[in-house]
């Protein structure tokens, strides 16, 4: 299999009985809401490529690197990876790729609009868009990953035994309160030499309007004590990771129109905005 992902719309609509084709369908699962009275038990499965991880160790180390050491460390990651596994470099696969020692974790700024919903702010939003944006409604940053949703009753219970059957990925958008929630969790774990990346965990709703969910940890992670369970989830929520949107995303001047605000009034030889407008 290539490392390069190319999905067509084809290969995405038209699905079968085999195993890759249910995992297209675990992947176009909806977001995560929990349920007022239900518990769920999930784990996180949002994962780092490892190349991205050795990238991103060597930059905390030495920020300065040049980008000939920079590729040097990637490809010396890939064929420890590809040797360890007996494989080429590039039959790797996009879940073996992997780094499943911590998980991650995105971050969007998007806006409420009670008739656009929810749109996602470009990060690179200049001074003169941000003052469309505001129209829009109050900038908020949100957190998303994904998670693995396992087939429980409302008690959020599941037996082992049958713990690989019925289960979806769900990408996870929420406040950044309750990543520092996550995060204490995450310390409180690794004092013990585990981590969030290692267990499943509990989520319990007591509001489904304002999703008000309790987290608590629920044990050693199911899906990481099969390997044919893991290897099936983390493949899906490999290519999942290439397709989440968290929220709706519009140009700017789609923006404008769908606003109702006349284009910007800009002088010859100017980039200047006309606040007016």
């Amino acid at each position: 299999m290539s490392n390069e992902l190319e999905i067509s719309l084809d290969l995405e609509e038209n699905i079968g009985f085999s195993d890759e084709d249910a995992a297209q369908v675990q992947q176009k699962s909806l977001w995560y809401k929990g349920e007022k009275g239900r518990t769920d038990r999930v784990a996180i499965v949002n994962f780092s490529d490892v190349s991205k991880s050795a990238l991103r160790q060597l930059l905390r180390g030495n920020p300065k690197a040049t980008v000939e050491e920079q590729r040097s460390v990637i490809t010396r990651t890939k064929r420890a990876l590809a040797e360890k596994l007996g494989k080429s470099v590039r039959d790797l696969t996009f879940g073996e790729q992997l780094d499943l020692r911590e998980v991650r974790f995105l971050q969007a700024k998007a806006a409420y609009h009670k008739e656009l919903g929810f749109v996602e702010i470009p990060a690179d939003a200049t001074s003169t868009d941000e003052l469309v944006w505001r129209r829009v409604g109050e900038p908020r940053f949100y957190v998303y990953t994904i998670l693995l949703v396992y087939r429980t009753d409302r008690d959020g219970d599941v037996d082992k035994e049958y713990s690989s059957k019925g289960w979806r990925l769900a990408p996870w958008r929420f406040a950044p309160e309750k990543l520092e929630t996550l995060r204490r969790i995450d310390k409180g774990l690794r004092e013990d030499g585990s981590s969030i990346a290692h267990v499943d965990l509990t989520l319990n709703c007591t509001d489904t309007q304002y999703q008000k969910i309790t987290i608590t940890t629920a044990g050693s992670a199911y899906y990481r004590q099969d390997p044919g369970f893991q290897r099936q989830v983390l493949e899906a929520a490999a290519v999942q990771s290439q397709r989440m949107k968290p929220f709706r995303q519009l140009d700017i001047d789609d923006v404008r129109e769908k606003l109702g605000l006349a284009p910007p009034v800009v002088a010859p030889g100017s980039s200047a905005f006309d606040l007016d407008e």
